[in-house]
């Protein structure tokens, strides 16, 4: 696969992460016409991109199956995460592989952050969004693997 394929492909998901955080932030909502595209591309496209596919198809199931069910927990009454987010957090194991590690590391930590500041003022019913803490994420995972990659 060219190097120029490779990066192109990188930056549509860091493009479509960030959209994807975009929408989650004004309407807690993560477009399905966003994730289903990029889960089917890499699905497909993965035997192509790395030597390690296998890796990245069960990082991706293995998103789906953890966070599918964390979907049906309830805190106080709400589920604790969308279906948005377990679409998300699959593009993640898909594109990142064992990356995808570090991604749900990042992603839950400067949530919990942000959870623990919004809960300190008193705002107990606020929704939080996740979908921008996994596209940090992601940008972050993949400018990482970008960096080691080119060298």
């Amino acid at each position: 696969m060219p190097d120029w394929l490779i990066i192109a492909l990188m930056a549509l998901v860091v493009v479509a992460s960030i959209i994807c955080a975009v929408t989650d932030l004004r309407s807690m909502i993560i477009p399905n016409t966003i994730t289903y595209p990029l889960i089917a591309l890499f699905l497909i496209a993965a035997p192509f991109l790395w030597q390690d596919w296998i890796t990245h198809l069960v990082a991706g199931v293995s998103c789906a199956i953890l966070f599918g069910g964390a979907a049906f927990i309830k805190i106080r009454g709400q589920y604790a995460m969308g279906m948005g987010d377990v679409k998300l957090y699959t593009v993640a194991g898909l594109v990142l592989g064992l990356g995808a590690l570090p991604c749900v590391v990042i992603a839950s930590l400067t949530g919990a952050v942000l959870g623990i500041a919004v809960l300190r003022t008193g705002a107990l019913n606020k929704q939080i969004p996740h979908g921008p803490h996994i596209a940090f994420g992601i940008v972050l995972m993949v400018a990482v693997g970008l960096m080691g990659w080119l060298g």
